[in-house]
Parts: C-alpha cells; sequence; structure tokens
C-alpha cells in the first residue's frame, strides 16, 4: 500500500480541533463504497460538534433551565 494516512476516530474526527478526514486519508485500504460513505459520516459528525459548541450548556440539577426570549 502506498499514500499516507492521518490518524482519526470512526467518525472522522483527528487530534486537531476542527479537523476531520474521511475516505482512503483514513484508511487506505477502504474500498470505494467504504470511502464514500465515511464522507457523510465525517459529515453527521462535524454537524453534530458544531451543534453542541453553539449550545448553551445544560442547567445544573435541580435548576430550571431559561427559555429564550422571544422577540417580536
Amino acid at each position: 500500500m502506498t499514500g499516507t494516512r492521518i490518524e482519526a476516530d470512526p467518525a472522522g474526527a483527528t487530534a486537531v480541533p476542527g479537523v476531520w478526514v474521511a475516505g482512503n486519508i483514513a484508511d487506505l485500504r477502504a474500498q470505494v463504497m467504504t470511502s464514500a460513505a465515511s464522507g457523510p459520516a465525517a459529515g453527521a459528525a462535524i454537524n453534530l460538534d458544531l451543534i453542541l459548541e453553539d449550545a448553551p450548556p445544560a442547567p445544573a440539577r435541580g435548576q430550571r433551565a431559561r427559555r429564550p426570549r422571544l422577540s417580536g
């Protein structure tokens, strides 16, 4: 096998925050279907990461969550 492989978890996250990989760069042995399927999986993991980054922290135990005020 030739090529460069970048270490990543099964979702494609690397050790560098915000850097994701998919396809043969994550698994040199992967065939076309496996490589193609890793793209949407990495995309879903990136989406979740962005949502969690924007989401407010959960309230502490025993506290109620604040509802955002609606402008209007």
